[in-house]
């Protein structure tokens, strides 16, 4: 999925700094926007350490869905044909 979190938190970063070079700012005013910046460098740590097995534990999920989605009869409602049909359009164009 894109924009990563980490990506969202890159973006964030990049445009806080760029407040803080292009702009005069108050003293307490660049002390809170750097104390942000530092907020988001942690919270970047922690997107990045989070534990792989959460990302093995993904992936077997969408390959198990995938199979479920794929053995799925068609349906005898308008709605739910749809809903079928838009999760093996999904499944199809899945990397994983």
């Amino acid at each position: 999925m894109r924009p990563t979190p980490e990506e969202t938190l890159d973006g964030a970063d990049r445009l806080l700094r760029a407040v803080l070079d292009e702009n005069q700012l108050p003293a307490d005013a660049k002390a809170t926007i750097s104390d942000v910046i530092r907020m988001l460098g942690a919270a970047r740590k922690a997107v990045a350490g989070r534990p792989a097995f959460l990302e093995a534990d993904n992936d077997a999920m969408r390959r198990l869905l995938a199979e479920l989605v794929r053995e799925l009869p068609p349906a005898d409602t308008g709605a739910r044909e749809q809903i079928r049909a838009y999760l093996a359009g999904r499944v199809a164009t899945s990397p994983g």
